[in-house]
């Protein structure tokens, strides 16, 4: 009598090894797709990152920055309205 009560036991046991392995199959599945979604976003945040430094360094260019300023009719000052700033002594 008492073996029929552990067969009932173990069944019972191999069931709910078997239902805990597959959740956590299921789970660890789950995991693995957000991990593998960040760096999918991780690697298009880096190209953009990329890109925007490269247009930077070109809008820094001192031709680029020339044609620019002639755009909006900026040129550099006359000599003459150059003055010297001194800071002033108390």
């Amino acid at each position: 009598m008492s073996a029929g009560w552990w067969d009932g036991v173990l069944v019972g046991a191999a069931i709910g090894s078997a239902i805990a392995v597959v959740t956590v199959h299921h789970e660890v599945r789950g995991l693995v797709r957000a991990v593998e979604a960040e760096k999918a976003t991780g690697a298009r945040i880096e190209s953009e990152w990329r890109r925007l430094e490269v247009a930077r360094a070109a809008a820094e260019r001192p031709e680029r920055l020339k044609a620019v300023a002639a755009r909006m009719g900026l040129a550099p000052p006359a000599v003459a309205r150059i003055r010297r700033w001194e800071e002033q002594k108390p």
